[in-house]
């Protein structure tokens, strides 16, 4: 009765951490393969905007934003 107790303790530890570590990891990998390009992007009265995609600079950023795409809405 012990081991299957252990046994499910370990597992639910296991989903817990697999849970949290996942979307962290999957964060900070598209962090550091974030490529803002610089492009010309030229507004109604010919300014120029140098980024032509959105500005990620910070860990919390990416994981907001890959919250808003991958999370379907209710």
């Amino acid at each position: 009765m012990a081991l299957v107790v252990d046994l499910l303790i370990i597992a639910v530890a296991l989903a817990v951490s697999t849970l949290i570590t996942v979307p962290i990891t999957g964060a900070l990998v598209r962090l550091r393969a974030n490529y803002n390009p610089k492009g010309l992007q030229l507004d109604e009265e010919g300014v120029v905007h140098p980024y032509t995609g959105p500005q990620l600079t910070s860990f919390f950023g990416m994981l907001a934003r890959v919250r808003r795409l991958e999370v379907r809405p209710r």
